[in-house]
């Protein structure tokens, strides 16, 4: 296709003469005035194969600098590249660091200042082991789209006060902190995502404070979307009915005096939500988390209960909810020898259940209460028996995982996989995956 034509064909960063031998018989043995050209490292190799050669010299530290100032709006890079320079690009769009060590904690505050007072056009800011509390203000990052920040903190800190009037995604890997949400988060009126990990958000509202940032009753953040994780308290619901659109919610039953555990709250005026995580520390007093008449939007589809040691019966306030298919037991969400689901309605809609070191030796139950079960996965519970054997009946069910349990769990699910490979034949079998079960008697 090339042949009569003139052409010009760019190859950057070649890395071998074979690179050239493999494609040069493809050109057109003419001279038209074509010309081929391409850039390489290894000047040695390819002298061979160049009419002519440029040996183009780096540049300069002052050049590489003036050319970062004027070009480069993406940074990665580590402290190191601030002991040099006093001044960053003024166009910086997007900068992500990623060798800030703990012993350098003095420098990295004073590197986050030094961001928020320079880089007036930054959308993307990722920080690791950053710090951030009340000497830093982003009054300045007002373009600030997205920002990651892993820091450590032990007690109470706050969330500073900001303009960041186009934050869409804010998360703070903290650790084992509790953040203060400031009243003027409710300016933020783009935030979307609002993350931590170890940490747990909380949220105050002083009539003095609520005048001082000109909040009142319709202050909302119906942008919000996804909030994780925020301590379940009656104060931070009072920031909860201010997030009508959430979808995605974490929320954290700490202790808050002594002999008080806080409950899962009433949330039946998130009219949106899809997906609730509950989790309490483990050294919370050994009481239930869940209330009787608890009362929770039917949009759920997504429930995950971690370490909230509850009773066995009290899921049966689950089954209220139409729409759940995904729910999660994990690190003791539930306390006591027995699970009887033979008595209760069930889960009508229930695609996925997974049991997480789950302290239940026995689990009774019929193909009623899970008539559209897909996927049961069972890991570290080691005292459980065996499956619920009517399980062979279970239409949908296609995969059962089972890891670190009893030998007797494993051979029911053998069990159920036989009934169904002789009902439904090899192709529409269940997939079973069992892992390290062997040692378990």
């Amino acid at each position: 296709m090339l042949e009569g034509r003139k052409y010009l064909i760019v190859m950057d960063d070649i890395w071998g003469v074979e690179a050239w031998n493999d494609i040069h018989r493809s050109f057109p043995n003419e001279f038209k005035g074509s010309k081929v050209l391409f850039t390489s490292r290894l000047l040695v190799q390819l002298d061979s194969v160049c009419n002519v050669t440029h040996h183009l010299a780096p540049l300069s530290q002052n050049s590489c600098w003036d050319l970062l100032q004027i070009k480069h709006r993406r940074l990665f890079t580590g402290h190191q590249f601030f002991e040099k320079f006093s001044l960053g690009p003024q166009n910086l769009r997007s900068f992500l660091c990623l060798s800030l060590v703990e012993r350098d904690e003095s420098r990295v505050e004073k590197n986050l200042s030094f961001f928020v007072k320079n880089f007036e056009l930054l959308r993307v800011l990722s920080l690791q082991h950053g710090k951030w509390d009340k000497k830093v203000h982003g009054g300045h990052l007002v373009h600030l789209r997205y920002s990651s920040i892993a820091y450590k903190f032990y007690g109470v800190c706050a969330l500073p006060s900001s303009n960041f009037l186009n934050l869409e995604t804010l998360n703070l890997e903290s650790t084992e902190t509790l953040i203060n949400l400031p009243c003027d988060i409710f300016k933020m009126v783009k935030l979307r995502h609002l993350y931590t990990k170890d940490g747990v958000f909380t949220f105050h509202l002083s009539s003095q404070e609520a005048g001082r940032n000109g909040f009142d009753c319709s202050s909302k953040l119906d942008s919000l979307q996804t909030l994780h994780q925020i301590c379940a308290c009656e104060a931070c619901r009072s920031f909860l009915v201010r997030a009508p659109n959430l979808r995605k919610l974490g929320l954290h039953g700490g202790k808050i005096t002594n002999d008080k555990v806080l409950r899962l709250p009433d949330l039946e005026f998130l009219e949106c939500l899809e997906t609730l995580t509950f989790t309490r520390p483990w050294d919370s007093l050994r009481k239930s988390t869940l209330p009787p008449g608890l009362k929770l939007p039917p949009t759920i589809t997504r429930i995950t209960l971690k370490n909230t040691r509850s009773k066995w019966d009290e899921l049966s306030l689950l089954q209220t909810l139409p729409n759940l298919e995904v729910l999660k037991l994990i690190d003791d969400a539930c306390c006591g020898p027995v699970w009887n689901t033979s008595e209760l309605e069930g889960f009508p809609q229930l695609k996925y259940l997974r049991f997480y070191y789950m302290d239940f030796k026995e689990w009774i139950a019929s193909e009623d209460q899970f008539p559209k079960l897909e996927v049961l996965a069972l890991e570290h519970c080691r005292k459980l028996e065996r499956i619920p054997i009517a399980f062979d009946n279970l239409n949908e069910l296609r995969e059962i995982k089972l890891e670190w349990g009893r030998r007797s769990a494993e051979e029911s699910a053998k069990e159920i996989q036989e009934e169904q490979r002789n009902r439904k034949g090899d192709d529409d079998c269940l997939n079973l995956l069992a892992k390290d079960n062997s040692w378990l008697w």
